[in-house]
């Protein structure tokens, strides 16, 4: 389901079906040997509730348990939060001005599994 493009930090998922129709993406930064940054996770709209984003997380995940993984989202996105919730990931912070626009992002945390 996931197709990756890497550098050497950097990591770009599409999300396809068996078809090679593009889905959605998954964008993720290596930042350390045991750290990884989930910088994106988005699905078209016209495939919501499918479980293409929930699959893409647990294969992620999968290759990524032993790495402590973060992420921000809006403190309002519900679908987002229940999604990483039922992974895992808990609030670890709120950071007030994330990406210099004055909206404010909810760091969320999933520890390494051992």
């Amino acid at each position: 389901m996931l197709a990756t493009m890497c550098s050497p930090r950097w990591s770009v998922e599409k999300i396809v079906l068996p078809r090679e129709t593009i889905v959605g993406v998954l964008v993720s930064e290596q930042r350390a040997s045991d750290h990884v940054y989930l910088s994106d996770l988005a699905i078209d709209p016209a495939v919501h509730g499918k479980g293409y984003g929930r699959t893409a997380l647990a294969q992620f995940l999968k290759r990524h348990g032993k790495s402590r993984v973060d992420l921000l989202t809006h403190e309002d996105n519900r679908t987002a939060l229940q999604l990483y919730g039922k992974f895992g990931f808990r609030r670890e912070g709120l950071i007030p001005n994330a990406f210099g626009n004055g909206q404010p992002f909810l760091l969320l945390v999933r520890n390494a599994v051992s």
